[in-house]
């Protein structure tokens, strides 16, 4: 479908999808039939570009915006502008809602503009500031619940869509789906080869599935057999090991039970043994005791006896030895009474002395001349 002379900025749909809108940079708006492929009504403005254009709720008024800053509202069947209103600024993208109550355009300045519906000379809109670069494309959701702004900026802005009273719209009756589904009998004719082909593909295949089974459970059941007569030869092969095994466990169980009786029978004897040999060292070892303990009992009572006869001797002694030496001091007493009795009555001196063996020594000195 051709119409266009320049680049084309935007394709919309109408509302029953049944026409398609383009708009373009040759500031031409062209209405599509789709079933028809021809056009079907437009509306051109020489020297503008339209930059991008959305259908009301009825499909009969368009609303297009273009780089001038306009926003017109067009009835493209007729070919009637019917108004613009300045937007003294760039816009670059717009839509509608579904039930035309809500008309919203983004701008180059990254601003989300409301405008007043139905459109008024006055300027009568809201700015909402997000974005801070070109709004490229913005959606109102079927529900008019949300907008949704996508900017170059790289982000995705949702705009929750309320009234003056700050209530969300709600929609007039619940969306009906379809349940049956269209087609053509060509398709349904096509369909019915297809699906006999398959099934006759189905059956040839089912056939040869079925013959490579009955091989392959021929050739299964001659390996079970073959394998079966290997395990039953491995089995009698196993069990006469088993019984040799089993004979000779039994033979070493007999020799084993006989080894331990006689080890039994050995150790208590060494036991019994050892037992009689270390009673008669005990005994012995008691006697031998006590022995000692009789000899030291003994040889206590001897020294007793000594030490006691010794403290009497040294008593004794020390008796005789007293006696001895008072009798020597009584001697000595006497001697020297007897020196000083000649000292008194003597003329010449007399040196008398004591040597170191106890005995009094007195010299007689004569006078000179005599």
């Amino acid at each position: 479908m051709k119409g266009h002379s320049n680049k084309i900025r935007r394709l919309r749909w109408s509302p029953d999808d049944s026409t398609l809108v383009s708009v373009g940079a040759d500031g031409a708006i062209y209405e599509w039939d789709i079933h028809a492929m021809r056009r079907e009504s437009d509306y051109v403005e020489r020297g503008s570009d339209m930059i991008d254009v959305t259908l009301s709720p009825d499909g009969k008024t368009h609303y297009a915006i273009t780089g001038n800053k306009f926003v017109k509202e067009i009835q493209i069947q007729d070919g009637i502008l019917l108004k613009e209103v300045d937007l003294e600024m760039v816009p670059k993208c717009i839509t509608m809602s579904r039930s035309g109550r809500v008309l919203v355009t983004g701008m180059e300045e990254g601003i989300v503009r409301s405008l007043r519906q139905p459109l008024t000379y006055s300027n009568e809109w809201f700015d909402f500031h997000i974005h801070y670069d070109v709004i490229n494309a913005i959606r109102i959701t079927f529900d008019e619940a949300y907008c949704i702004s996508v900017s170059e900026d790289g982000s995705i802005i949702l705009w929750k869509i309320t009234d003056a009273d700050g209530r969300s719209s709600k929609m007039e009756k619940e969306i009906q789906y379809a349940t049956e589904v269209l087609i053509t009998k060509a398709d349904l004719d096509e369909r019915d080869i297809s699906m006999r082909e398959l099934k006759q593909k189905f059956g040839e295949l089912r056939l040869e599935m079925d013959y490579q089974m009955k091989r392959k459970e021929m050739s299964y059941q001659e390996e079970i057999k073959s394998v079966n007569s290997s395990f039953n030869t491995q089995i009698e092969e196993l069990n006469a090991k088993i019984s040799e095994l089993v004979a000779t466990k039994e033979e070493h169980d007999t020799k084993y039970h006989a080894f331990v009786e006689d080890m039994a029978t050995e150790q208590k004897v060494t036991v019994e043994n050892i037992q009689a040999h270390y009673n008669t060292r005990l005994i012995s070892e008691f006697e031998k005791y006590n022995e000692l303990q009789n000899l030291l009992e003994e040889t206590i009572k001897e020294y007793e006896g000594k030490l006691t006869n010794l403290d009497g001797d040294c008593e004794q002694a020390v008796e005789e030895l007293v006696d001895y030496f008072e009798s020597k001091i009584k001697d000595k007493s006497s001697a020297l009474e007897e020196v000083n009795l000649n000292f008194r009555n003597c003329r010449y001196p007399v040196i008398s002395t004591t040597l170191e063996s106890g005995y009094v020594c007195i010299i007689w000195m004569r006078r000179s001349g005599q």
